[in-house]
C-alpha cells in the first residue's frame, strides 16, 4: 500500500508509489524527497599503482580516493489525495459487460429483474406449499392404511397447503407479468390455468366429500372395493394427475358407475390444467434462468415436467399388473379384497414422490433467483459462473 506525504509548498496530500525517492507535487511542480529512502552510496574504487620512469622506487604516498557522489534520484510525479479517498492504490476489478448503474437501460432491466424476482419468490413459496400438500396427504393415507385409523387434522392440513399454494401462485404469476417481455404471456397463461384449476376443485372435493361422508357415516357398509374408490376420489381431488395412474385398473375392472361420468371428465380436464400449470412453471423459471446465463438451473427447473409424465404411465401400468397379479393367483374375489393395501401404499409413495419432486423445484427456484440480476442480463456472453 502507498503512502502519503504531505508537500511542503502547497499543503497537498500526495500519494508515494512504493519504491519512490522522490516525487513532484503535479500543482506546485515542487520536488519533494521521501523520508527513509536509502540513499544509494557509489563504492570507492582503488586505482592501481602505477610504475615510475626510470625505475625508480614507489614513494609511500597513499593514493587519494575519490569522494562518493550522490545518485541521481530519479523523480516520480505525484497524486493529490483527497480526504474521502480510499488510500487502496489497486484498482477494483469491472465485470466484463457491466453497465453503469446510471445508465436508463440499466435501470430499467433493474426493475424488470426486481418482478422477476418477487414473482420466482412467490412462486417458491407456492412450490413448497405444493410439497407440503403432498406429505400431509401421505401421512393421511399412511395411517389409513397401516392402522386403517385416518387422522382428519392431517387432511385439513393438506388441503390448507393446497388453498394457500393457488394464492402465491396467481400472486407469482402477476409479479411476473411486470417482469422481462418475454415471459408476459406465459405469466398471464398461468393466471388463467390457475384459476380454472381452482374452479374444477370446487365440485371434485364435494364429490370427495361425499364419498368420505358415506365411509364415517357407515364404516361397516363399505366393501373392500369400495375403498379404492374412496381413495381414488379423495387422492383425485388432492392431486388430478393421480387420476390418470387409476384409470387403467379402474376401466380393466369396471369401477365406472353411469352417473359418475361427469366426474369422471372433470378429472381428466382438471389432470391436463395442472400438468399445463406445471409445465408454464417449469418454462417461466427456465427462461429467467436462461438469460441470467444460469444454463443449469433452467434445466433442472424443466426436468421436474419431464419425469411427471414417466412416473404417471409406470405408475398407472404398475397398479394394474398388481391387480392382473392378485387375479391370476387368487381369482377375482382374492382381487378385489386385498387389491386395496397395495393400491394405497403405491398411492402414499406416489404422493411422497410428489412431495420430494416440488422440493427440487423449490430448491432450484431458489437458487435462480440469485441469476436474476441486470448484469448478468445485460453481459453479452453465452455463460456465466453461478453465483
Amino acid at each position: 500500500m502507498a503512502d502519503l506525504l504531505p508537500c511542503p509548498s502547497c499543503k497537498a496530500m500526495l500519494r508515494v508509489p512504493a519504491g519512490a525517492e522522490r516525487v513532484r507535487c503535479p500543482q506546485c511542480k515542487t520536488q519533494v524527497a521521501v523520508p527513509g529512502a536509502p540513499v544509494p552510496v557509489a563504492k570507492a574504487v582503488p586505482r592501481p599503482a602505477v610504475p615510475l620512469p626510470f625505475d625508480r622506487p614507489l614513494t609511500a604516498v597513499p593514493i587519494p580516493v575519490a569522494k562518493a557522489l550522490p545518485i541521481e534520484k530519479p523523480v516520480v510525479r505525484g497524486r493529490v489525495v483527497r480526504e474521502d479517498e480510499e488510500t487502496d492504490l489497486k484498482p477494483k476489478p469491472r465485470r466484463r459487460g457491466r453497465e453503469d448503474e446510471d445508465n436508463p437501460r440499466f435501470q430499467e432491466m433493474a426493475r424488470l429483474c426486481y418482478f422477476a424476482r418477487l414473482g420466482v419468490r412467490l412462486l417458491s413459496v407456492a412450490a413448497a406449499l405444493s410439497a407440503g400438500t403432498a406429505l400431509f396427504y401421505a401421512a393421511f393415507l399412511g395411517s389409513l392404511a397401516i392402522a386403517s385409523a385416518p387422522i382428519p387434522i392431517l387432511l385439513w392440513l393438506a388441503i390448507t397447503c393446497l388453498g394457500l399454494r393457488v394464492l402465491f401462485l396467481i400472486a407469482g404469476f402477476i409479479c411476473c407479468l411486470f417482469g422481462p417481455p418475454g415471459m408476459r404471456s406465459t405469466s398471464a397463461s398461468g393466471i388463467v390455468l390457475t384459476l380454472l384449476h381452482a374452479g374444477l376443485f370446487i365440485p371434485l372435493a364435494l364429490f370427495a366429500v361425499a364419498m368420505l361422508w358415506v365411509v364415517y357415516r357407515d364404516p361397516a357398509a363399505v366393501t373392500d372395493s369400495g375403498v379404492t374408490r374412496v381413495v381414488f376420489a379423495v387422492s383425485s381431488a388432492m392431486n388430478n394427475l393421480n387420476s390418470l395412474t387409476d384409470y387403467p385398473w379402474m376401466f380393466y375392472r369396471g369401477d365406472f358407475i353411469h352417473g359418475e361420468r361427469m366426474y369422471i371428465i372433470m378429472m381428466i380436464c382438471g389432470a391436463l390444467l395442472e400438468f399445463a400449470m406445471m409445465a408454464t412453471l417449469g418454462t417461466l423459471v427456465q427462461f429467467y434462468a436462461s438469460e441470467g446465463k444460469g444454463h443449469e438451473l433452467g434445466f433442472r427447473s424443466l426436468k421436474f415436467v419431464y419425469r411427471i409424465i414417466w412416473v404417471i404411465g409406470i405408475l398407472g401400468l404398475f397398479k394394474l399388473g398388481v391387480l392382473l397379479g392378485f387375479g391370476f393367483f387368487g381369482g377375482e374375489g382374492f382381487a378385489n379384497q386385498f387389491f386395496r393395501i397395495p393400491h394405497t401404499l403405491l398411492t402414499v409413495a406416489y404422493f411422497l414422490w410428489w412431495a420430494f419432486a416440488w422440493y427440487e423445484q423449490y430448491t432450484s427456484m431458489v437458487e435462480s433467483m440469485e441469476v436474476i440480476t441486470p448484469s448478468r442480463y445485460l453481459d453479452r456472453r453465452y455463460s456465466l459462473d453461478a453465483i
